[in-house]
């Protein structure tokens, strides 16, 4: 992600699965839960919390 001018680690792929540090307020306004929500949404994922709980795509 592009952060003033630099690009900042935000993604990290292991085993077909991509995880991220999601912010507190889950919202699409977050550029990062935003990026996840569009990646959830091209590749027909869902985005699914530490306990399994899976968050709405629509923010």
């Amino acid at each position: 992600m592009l952060v003033d001018g630099e690009w900042i680690k935000t993604f990290s792929w292991s085993r077909g699965r991509a995880s991220f540090n999601a912010p507190r307020n889950l919202s699409a306004v977050d550029p990062t839960m935003a990026a996840a929500m569009q990646l959830a949404v091209a590749l027909s994922a869902v985005i699914r919390g530490d306990e399994g709980e899976v968050y709405p795509l629509d923010g």
